[in-house]
């Protein structure tokens, strides 16, 4: 039987009496503050987790598990100057580098530097498989269309890639190759009823859009990505919240 509430958790006096709640008291040593910030992750509480991996890491400042945590958690809250610090703590100490490469990527990618995420992409594609080589591929797609460059790194897609659980970046990437028409992608997306598939796949049929000069349409799809916000944390609708803050789209 799955437990019914995480380790660490308030008590009876703190939910039933007006007590103060110490949960973060418990949390007293690297495991500890450890747990906490996967507990506070698993409710999306990224911020106050990202407080409890601080804590983790101020004991053991070279703990690759709780760097890597803690800068995925920023990436998420689009922080990425501090995801990248984390992620290059996380390169010195031998980290896995096509997950490091890809997170980098990102974050120059939020951070508008398209030339450095191109860079990192194109790195990523090199020492990463399939699954994460077809988000190398979207991301530096974008990226180019934004920066002027040639998307070099499309013409490394194949059909056969073995994309897993990817399919709405391989989706993307075959409109902007023209082997899925734009009228066709755009009803798939009128039909398609997951949050996180669609802010993936109109994320880059809006950039599409962008990039051929229809512009209305991308900024349609970007605004509904941004009403679709049950899955806030998917990196398509991160890219498009960030967007608008940054002014990019209405």
């Amino acid at each position: 039987m799955e437990p019914f509430f995480s380790e660490f958790h308030a008590s009876a006096a703190s939910q039933l009496n007006g007590k103060p709640c110490q949960l973060r008291q418990s949390a007293d040593s690297f495991d500890g503050w450890m747990k906490l910030g996967k507990s506070l992750s698993h409710e999306l509480r990224y911020l106050e987790a990202i407080e409890a991996y601080s804590q983790a890491i101020l004991l053991e400042p070279n703990r690759m598990d709780a760097l890597r945590q803690r800068g995925g958690k920023y990436l998420a809250t689009l922080q990425p100057e501090k995801a990248m610090a984390d992620f290059e703590r996380c390169r010195m100490l031998g980290g896995e580098e096509s997950d490091l490469s890809y997170r980098m990527g990102l974050c120059w990618f939020y951070a508008g530097v398209y030339g450095m995420a191109i860079r990192e992409f194109s790195h990523c594609w090199e020492v990463c498989d399939d699954e994460l080589g077809i988000g190398a591929i979207y991301w530096s797609m974008i990226a180019s269309w934004r920066s002027g460059r040639e998307a070099s790194l499309l013409q490394n897609y194949r059909d056969d890639m073995n994309v897993g659980h990817h399919t709405a970046y391989a989706f993307a990437v075959r409109v902007a190759l023209g082997r899925i028409s734009l009228e066709d992608a755009l009803w798939e997306l009128d039909i398609e009823g997951e949050d996180l598939e669609f802010s993936m796949m109109a994320y880059g049929v809006a950039a599409y859009c962008e990039h051929i000069g229809e512009r209305e349409t991308a900024q349609a799809l970007y605004r509904e990505i941004l009403e679709r916000e049950s899955f806030w944390i998917s990196f398509g609708f991160l890219a498009a919240w960030n967007d608008r803050k940054r002014g990019r789209s209405c």
